[in-house]
């Protein structure tokens, strides 16, 4: 059953992740540090620099909501731990490892060191980090 106050903040999360790639990117054309205030910044500076901040919580914000719905779906129905990860491995690894070949091939980054690394440690592309947490919080 789909729950609206959920929806609508899944809503407002996704708005606030667009933004903070928006201000990441504004902030990049600036040479300005997304995390820390610019030295010789004048003001509208700070007020990107905050702004990226402020909305910075949007992808833990998924990542908690996500925990809430799977608690949601798996109290009442327990799935034994290895259908619960064969689950995930399709839902998760497999479009990670479909959208990380899109990646190789369009930056022309495929050798064995990419793809293994890749693969077996996510490691690759800063903006895949969430996957490292997200599998993380499935161990625990």
């Amino acid at each position: 059953m789909r729950e609206n106050k959920i929806d609508t903040m899944k809503g407002f999360l996704i708005i606030l992740v667009i933004g903070i790639h928006v201000v990441s990117n504004l902030l990049q054309q600036m040479n300005l540090p997304s995390n820390t205030f610019p030295v010789n910044g004048v003001i509208s500076d700070y007020f990107w620099v905050i702004l990226r901040n402020v909305i910075g919580f949007a992808v833990p914000g998924f990542l908690f909501t996500s925990g809430y719905l799977l608690t949601k779906i798996y109290i009442n129905k327990p799935l034994k731990a290895i259908q619960f990860y064969k689950k995930r491995l399709i839902r998760i690894y497999i479009p990670f490892v479909a959208w990380l070949t899109v990646y190789l091939v369009f930056w022309g980054k495929i050798n064995f060191y990419n793809i293994f690394m890749a693969l077996f440690f996510l490691d690759g592309w800063f903006h895949f980090w969430f996957l490292w947490i997200i599998f993380i919080c499935y161990l625990v």
